[in-house]
């Protein structure tokens, strides 16, 4: 084997080289500066002619590499700067600052006229302006679609917050804050703050939807209570205390005062309910005290007391005082447990009454004949339900047998021996 590399044959290296001269010629027309490329295809040339093919082709192969990858530099430089200058020219339309924009075409136009090494030549750097004008390219697009963005949201804002003024009126505060955040908004665009800009829109856009909102709700809330406060109107239920509550709103709804517009119409809501509710329980109050009365006057139990009670319940209801009324009604039930409580406590004295005499007759005592005979009469008042009668009655008995429970005779009765 031979120790020295053989080189390539001419006939390649010249097909080689014309291939090359090819390319230069089709990219000197995408007017990007080959001038370098075109000094290494001559260093190719001068190669060849002195029969030093090997460095012939190495000067092709670099004078390819150089020609392909300033062209695509170039290229893409270009096209970033064409783009670069249609977002200019639309943000200049809107009204946008573009200082930042043409200093980056003053960048780029700087760094393709000026020069870097590589592949061992002096060559247009290309690539650096590549780098400047597809940054500049892309934050200039970012920019617009922000701005896009900014528009979108202040024409939504400003469509809301109309449609609102028509809905509340122009005058209503509820709509001041959206108007001034638009006004800041419309500011920060002339400035530049296009973030801000979002920001303030996309705020005054939900303010204006809120107090649409919050009117429907006042509304509804309104026209439920009024709802609620016929029905209780119609049973005769006074509701002054609603009344005012929504003369109150009415007044703050007109004004634009929706925030407290809906507060009390909430608290008016609140109060009918609670008359109804309160109103609700009187009546049951009232027909389970009237069961009560039926069921005493059917045991044959006093019912002055519970009629009295109710009376006093029927009279505060009138009056509209449901919490006078309804404890008026709960006395009936008192009334009843007493009134029970007091026959059971006759019943228990008669038989105590009973058993006691029937443990005296032994002692032969006369007193204790007429004892036996009150209680034998408070007896059959108890049965007739006379328990004024009864209660009576066993007083006397209780009386005669007196001297008994002191242990000392009755005058003129015997004693025993």
């Amino acid at each position: 084997m031979s120790l020295f590399r053989r080189g390539p044959e001419r006939g390649d290296v010249e097909a080689q080289l014309e291939r090359v001269r090819g390319l230069v010629e089709i990219l000197t027309l995408s007017r990007a500066n080959l001038s370098a490329v075109e000094a290494v295809v001559q260093d190719a040339e001068r190669n060849l002619a002195v029969g030093d093919t090997v460095r012939a082709r190495a000067a092709c192969e670099r004078a390819e590499r150089i020609a392909t990858a300033l062209e695509v530099d170039y290229q893409a430089a270009r096209g970033a700067v064409q783009r670069l200058r249609e977002h200019v020219a639309r943000m200049k339309s809107m009204g946008m600052p573009v200082e930042g924009e043409e200093r980056a075409l003053e960048a780029v136009h700087a760094a393709a006229t000026s020069t870097r090494e590589w592949e061992g030549a002096q060559v247009p750097d290309y690539a650096a302006a590549r780098a400047l004008a597809v940054g500049a390219e892309s934050q200039a697009a970012g920019r617009l679609a922000l701005a896009d963005q900014t528009t979108d949201a202040i024409f939504s804002a400003e469509m809301a917050i109309e449609g609102a003024a028509e809905a509340l009126g122009g005058s209503n505060e509820e709509l001041r804050e959206p108007q001034n955040l638009l006004e800041r908004a419309r500011a920060d665009v002339s400035r530049g703050n296009l973030e801000l800009a979002v920001a303030g829109a996309s705020a005054a856009l939900r303010l204006a939807t809120d107090a649409v909102d919050r009117r429907r709700e006042a509304h509804e809330t309104l026209e439920s209570v009024e709802r609620i406060s016929a029905s209780l109107r119609s049973f005769g239920i006074p509701i002054g205390s609603v009344t005012r509550a929504l003369d109150l709103g009415r007044s703050l709804l007109a004004k634009g005062k929706l925030v407290a517009a809906v507060e009390v119409f909430n608290e008016a809501a609140q109060e009918a309910l609670r008359l109804g509710q309160t109103y609700r329980q009187l009546l049951d109050a009232m027909t389970e005290a009237g069961k009560i009365i039926d069921a005493l006057r059917e045991d044959r139990l006093p019912t002055e007391e519970a009629v009295s009670a109710i009376e006093r319940a029927r009279v505060a209801m009138k009056a509209g005082n449901y919490q006078l009324a309804t404890t008026c009604a709960q006395d009936v039930g008192a009334a009843d447990k007493r009134q029970r409580d007091m026959r059971e406590n006759l019943r228990s004295q008669i038989a105590t009454a009973k058993a006691r005499i029937e443990g005296m007759k032994e002692l032969g005592l006369a007193y204790v004949n007429d004892a036996e005979e009150m209680v034998g009469k408070a007896e059959r008042a108890f049965t007739d339900a006379d328990y004024a009668g009864t209660s009576e009655d066993l007083r006397i008995a209780a009386l005669l047998l007196e001297p008994a429970r002191k242990g000392a005779p009755r005058e003129g009765a015997p004693v025993a021996r």
